[in-house]
């Protein structure tokens, strides 16, 4: 359907098998991949790029391009996940002498091609007409999540057609094209390295703690129900940074719901600070209408969140009761870990 970056999409999409058949030859999976991270970014986070762009003039050089780098990575992590994934499992079942890591990690971002699709279109039409309920979510989900394993089924059996030791030629042909295959393969790599770095950085929890909780005042997207944080001195806290658009934030929701039932009468507090901005309060105040929180919710004007840090959401912070901070996760956290951390602030 064309060798342009249209063309190679609608292929993947519309005649997989062919397209990656030419991926598995020339490349192009993990260009193509990153391409469509960037349009996700420009289109679907286009209210909090433009926000962090109004902000460069009041940070430092640095910060700014943390923020950038932060909307564009929480946009990145979805298709980290699933082309190196879908890469490490060509890698591992393609078998001896049709293992080829520059191209399986090709084939595996190219199974993301489908996964952002589907996604696409269900984000753009939640962006466009609102929250939607919870089981339009899970479904969305897993209809992209089931294509992602059919294409990836794909992509096995194309790399289970590359010739077996037994049938590899010599090494041949001149010396441009050679020197091109290494550039193709080695370009391949490096973005299989920052695939990598980007999954571990941001898709596993990270703890820390020890540090006194900065003190906040915020309101609830209604205007009103402030919550001071130095009041609750004295009692465990639960804060969790969260937004409406944040994939991992939702799936976590019935999660903390039920962790706050089984620890509020424990004395722990539990505070959701939301962090879609101030300009969003009317969209934030639709969502909790339609799906209800049974802690305190506020929003947040932005300080809170770089007062403690927040540079990738979801981030929870538990506060014990001397007013430290005694752990901190950084993404997709579980039941188990957020427990634990929950009953040594309480001890």
């Amino acid at each position: 359907m064309g060798d342009r970056f249209p063309g190679r999409v609608a292929s993947l999409l519309f005649a997989p098998r062919r397209a990656l058949a030419a991926i598995d030859k020339r490349g192009g999976g993990v260009r193509d991949a990153a391409v469509l991270v960037l349009i996700g970014a420009v289109i679907l986070r286009f209210s909090d790029l433009a926000r962090t762009v109004r902000q460069l003039a009041r940070t430092s050089g640095a910060e700014g391009l943390m923020q950038v780098l932060t909307v564009v990575s929480q946009e990145l992590r979805e298709g980290a996940i699933v082309a190196v994934a879908a890469g490490l499992g060509v890698t591992l079942f393609a078998g001896r002498g049709r293992r080829d890591p520059s191209l399986d990690i090709e084939l595996g971002a190219a199974c993301y091609v489908p996964f952002f699709a589907l996604r696409f279109v269900y984000r753009l039409v939640r962006m466009i007409v609102g929250p939607l309920p919870i089981a339009v979510e899970y479904l969305s989900f897993g209809v992209a999540t089931a294509a992602t394993v059919a294409m990836f089924a794909l992509a096995m059996s194309v790399a289970f057609r590359r010739p077996g030791p037994e049938l590899v030629a010599p090494v041949g042909g001149s010396a441009e094209k050679r020197a091109a295959s290494v550039g193709q393969r080695a370009w391949g790599g490096a973005l299989a390295l920052v695939l990598v770095a980007v999954l571990v950085t941001f898709t596993f929890p990270r703890r820390a703690g020890g540090a006194p909780a900065p003190g906040f005042q915020l309101r609830g997207p209604d205007g009103a129900g402030q919550i001071d944080l130095g009041q609750l001195r004295g009692r465990v806290v639960l804060l969790d940074f969260w937004a409406t658009w944040c994939l991992p934030c939702l799936q976590m929701l019935p999660m903390l719901h039920e962790l706050y039932g089984d620890w509020r009468p424990r004395g722990v507090e539990f505070i959701g600070i939301n962090s879609d901005g101030p300009g969003a309060v009317d969209q934030v105040r639709e969502f909790l209408a339609k799906r209800p929180v049974p802690y305190p919710v506020v929003v947040d004007d932005r300080d809170v969140g770089g007062l403690y840090g927040v540079r990738v959401l979801p981030s929870l912070f538990v506060i014990g009761r001397d007013g430290t901070v005694k752990a901190r996760f950084v993404g997709t956290t579980s039941r188990s870990d957020l427990e634990d951390a929950l009953a040594r602030a309480s001890d």
